[in-house]
């Protein structure tokens, strides 16, 4: 709903309620490592904007009221911003063969020469 009000997603940043088109904002980029489309901003200058006043909803008093609380919100969670926008970590995962390696090698190691038997899973009727 609130969206990123530099890349003019979500509905609170959207400027066709107050009349104007806007194409060309956003380029989409494949992401080498993850393989996954990735969204990346234009330089402004690139943008093309087109006044459409029949399909204005919003006035400018409230769209000049709802954008100067959101850069008091902006101010006031700029920390839980940053967090929620940072790359998010997790720990590297071995490949499932190596895993099994690493469990047989324990396994012989404590003189075990068969992994426990896991306890089987009850049928849900």
């Amino acid at each position: 709903m609130r969206g990123h009000a530099a890349l003019g997603t979500g509905l609170i940043n959207n400027e066709l309620y107050i009349g104007r088109l806007v194409w060309n904002r956003l380029r989409y980029v494949k992401d080498p490592t993850t393989g996954k489309r990735v969204s990346r901003l234009n330089p402004r200058d690139k943008w093309i904007t087109t006044e459409v006043p029949e399909l204005r909803i919003v006035d400018d008093e409230l769209w000049q009221a709802a954008k100067a609380r959101q850069a008091e919100l902006a101010i006031k969670y700029a920390g839980v911003i940053e967090v929620t926008r940072a790359p998010h970590v997790t720990r590297p995962r071995l490949p499932t063969e190596l895993r099994h390696l690493a469990l047989y090698q324990h396994h012989r190691k404590h003189k075990q020469h068969h992994p426990p038997e896991l306890p089987k899973r009850e049928a849900i009727a």
